[in-house]
């Protein structure tokens, strides 16, 4: 079942909900109709103005992790980037993923936000008990990945995109991890990593 975002363009309803207006999208409906969307954020986390891109002259789409953040907070669902998602953000694939899929606590949920399918799907998050995103974002990355992916130049990778300061952090939010990723975090949290 795919749901849409709907609309919201008084302003009790934006008042209500304490958002405001920032970017504007196709949505196909059932039956092959198009519905034209207005998507909506929370003013403590606005997303970014949709650029324009002169060589397509056309808007490009919102980001993705900023729309399924928004939907969470909005629904209070705790969610991960999974799988290629979460390699995609962390720099490991090149590959946009035509559905970036999202762990929930909520229930399963696909939205079309342009050409891009936003998809959650409801799991325990047992290995989301982590309070940080990013420690979250490692740990759905590795396992993605698979034990026997997790090469020098994996974590040499992961190292330099986390930044020092929330290393200490992340080893201790991620305790409660499956044995081998916390062992490759451990890696990636090192002083001194040699790859």
């Amino acid at each position: 079942m795919v749901f849409f975002l709907a609309d919201c363009v008084n302003s009790i309803c934006a008042k209500r909900l304490k958002i405001r207006l920032n970017t504007e999208f196709e949505e196909p409906e059932e039956g092959g109709h198009s519905r034209h969307a207005t998507f909506w954020t929370s003013e403590a986390a606005p997303l970014s103005i949709p650029r324009f891109n002169k060589l397509l002259d056309q808007h490009l789409s919102p980001d993705i992790d900023q729309v399924a953040r928004a939907l969470a907070r909005k629904f209070r669902w705790r969610i991960q980037p999974s799988g290629a998602t979460a390699l995609n953000f962390l720099g490991l694939s090149t590959q946009v993923p035509a559905l970036a899929v999202y762990l929930s606590d909520g229930p399963d949920r696909v939205y079309q936000v342009g050409n891009m399918a936003l998809a959650f799907e409801h799991t325990a998050l047992k290995e989301s008990g982590v309070k940080l995103k990013e420690s979250g974002l490692i740990v759905q990355a590795l396992k993605s990945l698979g034990q026997e992916q997790i090469t020098p130049e994996v974590i040499a990778k992961i190292r330099a995109w986390l930044p020092e300061s929330l290393r200490a952090k992340v080893l201790a939010d991620t305790k409660t991890a499956t044995g081998w990723a916390y062992s490759a975090i451990q890696q990636i949290t090192q002083e001194e990593f040699h790859g």
